[in-house]
């Protein structure tokens, strides 16, 4: 059986889509360095609504949230049977924006 997280009043449990502290390459094959701690790395992040809270009337359950750095608490990991999710819980007044479609994260 699945567990089900409800998040408090003001706050949505997200996963992060695009983590700083992880090295990407671009589809030409391009290592970016990690950039969590560094002063590029001050910048808002997708994230995908998985629970919100039944008030909360901005945002949805999968949508895709643009989120202002900083405002997320430190990951916990949610293992389904399919794969691993690294899931965090967002201050609400910290969405910058949503949108339904999946955002392009590519450099």
């Amino acid at each position: 059986m699945k567990q089900r997280i409800t998040p408090m009043r003001g706050r949505i449990t997200a996963q992060i889509l695009e983590d700083p502290r992880k090295e990407q390459v671009t589809k030409e094959g391009v290592i970016l360095l990690a950039n969590d701690g560094t002063e590029a790395g001050m910048q808002p992040r997708w994230f995908k609504a998985i629970a919100v809270h039944p008030e909360e009337k901005d945002v949805k359950e999968g949508d895709y949230m643009l989120v202002a750095h900083g405002r997320w608490s430190r990951e916990y990991v949610y293992d389904d049977e399919d794969e691993t999710q690294y899931i965090m819980v967002v201050e609400s007044k910290s969405v910058m924006g949503v949108q339904d479609k999946s955002p392009d994260l590519r450099k």
